[in-house]
Order: C-alpha cells, then sequence, then structure tokens
C-alpha cells in the first residue's frame, strides 16, 4: 500500500545513470594536495570507496554512488561535493528535483532490494539500475526525512572519530608502558627482567564441548572466535586468557569467570607474581601470526607459545600498567556500545521514515 501522497517511480525515470570511466592519471594523485581536492571513488565499499584525488570536478555534488560491480554490490553512497567516479561505479543525479539524493542513498540501502545480474562477478548494470521501483514521498518531506536521519549520522560519525583517537591513545599507551620508557613514579631505576612466556603463564589445553554444550547453560563456551555458546559445566574460571591453538591464532581474549574453552584454544592462568591483565595486554601487542606453524590453517603449539619472550617489571607496577591500559580499554568499550546503540536507533527510525509509517510534518 502506497502511503498518502507517496508515488512508485522507476529510478531511470527519475535518475540521470552515469558509469564510472577509467581513471585519468594525468590528473590523479593517491594523498590529497592542494591541487588535488577531489575525492575519487572506485567499486568497492572499502574506506568509502575513496580510491585517490583528482585536480578537477569530474562529477557536481549532491548525488549518490551505487557500487555496480562485485562486494558490496548495490551499496549506495551519498556525495556531498564535488567527485570523480571510476570502475564502473555508477552515479545519479536527479532529474529536475525529482529527488533528494540524501534519502534516495538510504532507501537503496535499506529498503530496495538490488539482484546480481550476472551468474560470475556480481553485477548491476546501469541499465538494470534504471528498472527499478522506489516509493519516494513529496520532495520536502523527503529532504526532511534526511535531515532527520542526518542527526543520527552526524553523532554515529562523531562516535566513530572519537572511537579511533581512543584506539590510537590505547596503542600508544601500550607502545610505552609495556617497555620501559615511561615509568610511574616511584618505579624509575627499577629493572626489569626478561622472561619466557611459559615462566609466567600456566599454559593449558581446551577440550571438545560437544558432550558439555547446552543451551540452557549460563557457562560461556569460548573459542578462537570469540563465544560460540552456553554449557552448564566449566572448564576453568577467570579471569584467563584464551588464545587460539587452531584457525585464529592472533586475537586473544580476556575472559572473567567460570568458562569453557573449546579444543582449538589455550586458557593460560598467571603464575604467582605476575599480573594477568599486564600479560594480555602484552600478547595484544605480539603479532602472533609469525609463530604460525602450519602451511594451512594457521596453527600455533605450546611449546612455541612457551617460549615466547618478554621484559616484565615487578608485580605492582604490572598493576598499574594493566590498570592505566584498562580505562583507555573501558573508553572503547563505552564508545563501541555507543556506536551500537546509535546505529540501531536509526535502523529503526529509517524502517519508519522511508516506507511511510511515520510521517513528518514539513
Amino acid at each position: 500500500m502506497v502511503p498518502e501522497g507517496w508515488r512508485n517511480v522507476q529510478i531511470g525515470d527519475i535518475a540521470e545513470i552515469s558509469v564510472g570511466r577509467d581513471l585519468r592519471e594525468d590528473h590523479f594523485s593517491e594523498l590529497a594536495t592542494q591541487s588535488h581536492i577531489f575525492p575519487v571513488f572506485s567499486n568497492t565499499v572499502e574506506n568509502n570507496g575513496l580510491y585517490g584525488f583528482y585536480d578537477f570536478q569530474e562529477y557536481h555534488g549532491d548525488a549518490l554512488t551505487i557500487v555496480g560491480r562485485g562486494i558490496g554490490l548495490g551499496r549506495a553512497f551519498y556525495k556531498e561535493g564535488g567527485f570523480g567516479a571510476i570502475g564502473r561505479l555508477l552515479v545519479l543525479r536527479s532529474k529536475d528535483e525529482s529527488f533528494c539524493a540524501r534519502f534516495l542513498s538510504d532507501y537503496v540501502n535499506h529498503i530496495l532490494r538490488i539482484h546480481n545480474e550476472s551468474g560470475g562477478i556480481p553485477q548491476l548494470p546501469g541499465s538494470s539500475l534504471s528498472n527499478y521501483w522506489v516509493t519516494l514521498p513529496p520532495l520536502a518531506e523527503q529532504r526532511r526525512i534526511a535531515e532527520v536521519l542526518g542527526v543520527w549520522d552526524r553523532a554515529i560519525e562523531v562516535a566513530g572519530k572519537q572511537l579511533d583517537l581512543a584506539r590510537t591513545q590505547k596503542r600508544a599507551l601500550m607502545q610505552t608502558l609495556l617497555t620501559p620508557t615511561r615509568r610511574f613514579p616511584g618505579y624509575e631505576g627499577q629493572p626489569w627482567k626478561e622472561v619466557r612466556l611459559g615462566d609466567v603463564l600456566e599454559i593449558n589445553y581446551g577440550k571438545s564441548p560437544i558432550a558439555i554444550a547446552d543451551d540452557n547453560g549460563d557457562v560461556p563456551i569460548i573459542g578462537t572466535g570469540g563465544q560460540t555458546g552456553f554449557s552448564k559445566t566449566a572448564l576453568a574460571s577467570g579471569p584467563c586468557i584464551v588464545i587460539g591453538r587452531k584457525g585464529t591464532i592472533d586475537k586473544p581474549k580476556f575472559v572473567n569467570g567460570p568458562f569453557w574453552a573449546i579444543d582449538t584454544t589455550f586458557y593460560c592462568t598467571a603464575n604467582n607474581g605476575f599480573d594477568i591483565g599486564f600479560l594480555f595486554n602484552f600478547l595484544q601487542s605480539v603479532d602472533l601470526k609469525k609463530f604460525n606453524e602450519a602451511s594451512g590453517v594457521p596453527s600455533l603449539s605450546r611449546e612455541t607459545l612457551r617460549s615466547i619472550q618478554l621484559n616484565v617489571p615487578s608485580e605492582s607496577e604490572q598493576r598499574q600498567i594493566s590498570d592505566v591500559i584498562s580505562i583507555a580499554e573501558t573508553e572503547i568499550t563505552t564508545l563501541e556500545t555507543q556506536i551500537t546503540r546509535l546505529q540501531a536507533e536509526k535502523k529503526a527510525l529509517m524502517q519508519q521514515l522511508l516506507t511511510g509509517q511515520k510521517r513528518l510534518a514539513v
């Protein structure tokens, strides 16, 4: 049922559809410069499609691009300012101000169902896109909806930048605190000692969860990628570090409370005199992939893990370092939760506004 005042139209009737050309190398720079100020977008969703920069404006802003080939087929991006397009990227501009580009971008991403037009690499030719039907409100209402949704977009963008900054600050903290580069007052001049991971951690093998898996349990089952289910039985109780033994070997997990570690993992507890939080932060800073011992599925042996060398301060300084990094990690978690909440709110709002279930006064 079409909401009152809305209309069904084909995209080709309201939009001029262009296709990205070959790269103009004589006008291109990988980085933005004083002369190369217009972003160039390619047929991908990675980094929002940004490929580089032109020194001329190939397309005017207030348009949208749609990925027409490969991964992310049908994903739309709103373009506010001038830009360039390459690699068969589809560019849509309004005919006679028949639609708001920001509104249509959200509509394509969340309401329209784009189908693959090829049996091989996913493709969406411009001629096929023009035949898709959309249901649009009056232009003034489109702009009002885009304005409201833009409030959430800006909030998500701000939180995203804050998250990037928090992650950068945490990395910087770890680089300085996990070595004697920066010391807390009272610890200056105290030596760090070199040890092996096997000296500071008790490294145990996980076990198969087949016999103990139970959806009615409240004990998490932890695998190489995180939680995989529940059990009523615990194999260990945290605080522990879980490290992948096969598969994902470079993403250690910190676990508090009772849990079951599956048989493709190790679970590790700190020996006396060593802080588990400090050791977890150390493992996060290490590229465990370089210790891979298999040509196929990545694999890490207990002996190799035990042999990894590190330098450690006194236990009290370890705890202080761990506490400071933990504060930074809490900020990251808070921002991640905030972004997830904002995204969920926007999604629910879009479902109402982009379908006419909820109308806005214009």
